[in-house]
């Protein structure tokens, strides 16, 4: 434990941990335009990212804290910063404060953050029983978009109303495209007063039903500064070899419609505006996305000593294939390749897969590691400190996410200077 307090913000130990700041120009050379449109990260990983193990993921999880950290750094005066994407249900076992309010509601995205294939949604309000409705609460918020799937087949709206600070309505459009559209956005409010309380409620429309993912709230970030999205989902995996929970599956490349929406809602809808483009047009930005997929491949396909060689080469390729898709896309991100401590009786195995990462980390342009296993010592989990640890053996508290979440952001601190 002595490194993580000790040395934080010395490069030297970065690079150690597999962090190689020249790898992350692009990104970083965005940084110096955040007044022109702004930028953002996006964050892709499972439930250690998403924050399970503390009763606050909307406070505690990792890339919450890292996206606070960098907005205090270096987001231009004048621009607090959002918090960025709000799922609309948290899933998990005695789970924290919902924030949505439901209605009739099917939540038909059932431990899925990152939106699944009956519809790419988190919740949906069903038609032909009682109407439906989703409401949403905050604060803090000057700018509110809507994130929900626009159907292929006859064109429908749902109908939604705005009260705190301002009172507007308006509907989504939710049917009616040639294809579907996963993830699509909808600006519901702007102008609004930051220090307003504010109720957002959605309303399932006349014969048809209603599939809806989050809100993404910014705060005079919608066209300056450094936005942040935790897109992470628990229980999913980079590659599913058998079922639908990863973002490349055994059917590809002929796709399945899961894998493709999957993409499409949480990568392409984020990162489809060039870095060039300097107009107000939202989150679609994205010049950094933080990968953290390993725990939950190497669980599943790599979990024993006759399978793991195969199954670390498998996430090897899988990973490259990923990682290619990601600096392909017209916002032109980088990639950091996050390896958290290893789960408990699983170290030997999980540190070849982490070893992989680091190979696609060292083989590929504009992507590097943090290697946050290597960082505690690669100690086993139960050699961690008491407060840090959960029953289960792979989750973590609090304290420890926030301990975590000071590495990333150090590192990408010290790799600017």
């Amino acid at each position: 434990m002595t490194w993580i307090t000790s040395h934080r913000g010395q490069q030297a130990d970065y690079v150690r941990l597999g962090f190689f700041p020249q790898k992350l120009g692009r990104f970083y050379s965005r940084l110096d335009r955040l007044a022109e449109g702004g930028t953002d990260i996006l964050f892709l990983g499972d439930s250690l990212f998403r924050g399970q193990g503390t009763t606050a993921p909307e406070s505690s999880a990792i890339p919450q804290q890292v996206l606070r950290i960098l907005q205090r750094c270096w987001n231009p005066a004048g621009v607090p910063g959002g918090d960025g994407f709000w799922p609309v249900q948290w899933t998990w076992a005695s789970p924290p404060t919902q924030p949505a309010t439901l209605q009739n509601a099917d939540l038909s995205g059932t431990s899925s953050r990152v939106m699944n294939g009956a519809g790419h949604c988190l919740v949906r309000l069903n038609a032909g029983g009682g109407v439906g409705t989703i409401a949403m609460s905050g604060t803090g918020v000057t700018h509110l978009e809507a994130v929900h799937l626009l159907k292929a087949g006859s064109a429908n709206t749902a109908p939604w109303a705005f009260s705190g600070g301002i009172a507007t309505s308006g509907s989504l459009t939710v049917g009616g495209a040639g294809t579907a559209e996963y993830g699509r956005r909808t600006l519901v409010a702007s102008d609004i007063s930051a220090t307003a309380s504010w109720t957002w409620t959605l309303t399932e429309p006349s014969g048809d039903d209603v599939r809806f993912s989050g809100l993404v709230r910014y705060n005079g970030d919608f066209g300056a500064g450094l936005r942040g999205h935790n897109l992470s989902c628990s229980g999913v995996q980079l590659y599913d070899p058998t079922s639908s929970v990863g973002w490349l599956r055994a059917d590809e490349p002929t796709g399945g419609t899961n894998t493709s929406a999957i993409q499409q809602a949480n990568l392409d809808q984020w990162s489809s505006e060039p870095p060039t483009t300097t107009t107000a047009v939202g989150a679609k930005r994205a010049s950094l996305v933080v990968l953290e997929l390993l725990t939950n491949d190497q669980g599943t396909y790599g979990a024993t000593a006759e399978t793991v060689v195969a199954g670390a080469a498998t996430y090897k390729a899988k990973l490259i294939e990923f990682v290619g898709k990601i600096i392909a896309r017209p916002s032109a991100p980088c990639v950091l390749l996050v390896a958290p401590p290893a789960p408990s009786g699983r170290e030997t195995l999980y540190r070849q897969f982490k070893q992989a990462m680091r190979e696609v980390a060292q083989g590929s342009a504009h992507v590097t590691m943090l290697d946050l296993d290597l960082a505690v010592g690669e100690v086993n989990y139960l050699s961690l400190p008491a407060a840090w640890r959960q029953a289960d053996g792979i989750h973590y508290t609090s304290e420890a996410y926030g301990a975590l979440a000071g590495l990333i952001a150090g590192a990408l601190i010290s790799g600017r200077s």
